[in-house]
């Protein structure tokens, strides 16, 4: 069990953690899905020329949503109480497994495919589709979301049906590392940090 502090928001935070350092993880497709900058830079383009919203939000606790893909087997910890030492089989994709990254964003991708999206052939992790009102974008860099759309609160209504979001955040002042800010004018300030 590992606990720490969020910077960002001073919450204390608790996760399970698998000891993935002692798994063999020779034959694992490790991936994380991580859009590029230059994606978001051109969603916010997009967004400022055609009038369209913006929202971002994470996914909580995300990898354990996701089922674990490998048949990985471990001992159970201190904070197992009796339980402690006994076999368990690891049924989720838990943190310090090297496939839980890829796991989630598998399973994140096929409820993004479940909502009409296609991923872009010029990077998979920007998310298109079609819709009455033109084309909706979401984004994914691991566990955190940007939707770009006449209407972003239907997709995170969506969204939250399957997964638990927070963070939730219309128009939003910060984005991986970007401070954002919309001008009078409607356009869209972007500094990198």
């Amino acid at each position: 069990m590992i606990f720490d502090i969020k910077n960002e928001d001073q919450r204390y935070k608790a996760r399970l953690v698998i000891g993935g350092h002692r798994v063999n993880s020779s034959g694992y497709n490790i991936y994380s899905s991580q859009v590029d900058n230059l994606s978001v830079m051109l969603l916010f383009l997009i967004a400022q020329h055609l009038g369209l919203d913006i929202m971002t939000c994470d996914v909580s606790n995300a990898f354990v949503t996701a089922p674990n893909s490998e048949k990985v087997w471990a001992h159970a910890g201190d904070e197992f109480g009796d339980r402690k030492g006994c076999k368990v089989e690891i049924q989720r994709a838990l943190y310090g497994l090297a496939g839980s990254a890829r796991a989630f964003a598998d399973f994140l991708a096929d409820t993004l495919i479940r909502l009409d999206f296609k991923p872009s052939r010029a990077d998979p992790d920007l998310w298109i589709k079609r819709s009455e009102t033109g084309y909706d974008m979401i984004a994914t860099h691991v566990d955190d979301l940007i939707i770009v759309s006449k209407t972003p609160q239907e997709y995170i209504l969506l969204i939250e049906q399957e997964y638990a979001l927070r963070n939730v955040e219309p128009d939003p002042s910060y984005y991986l590392g970007s401070r954002l800010k919309r001008l009078d004018n409607g356009k869209i300030q972007m500094n990198m940090e």
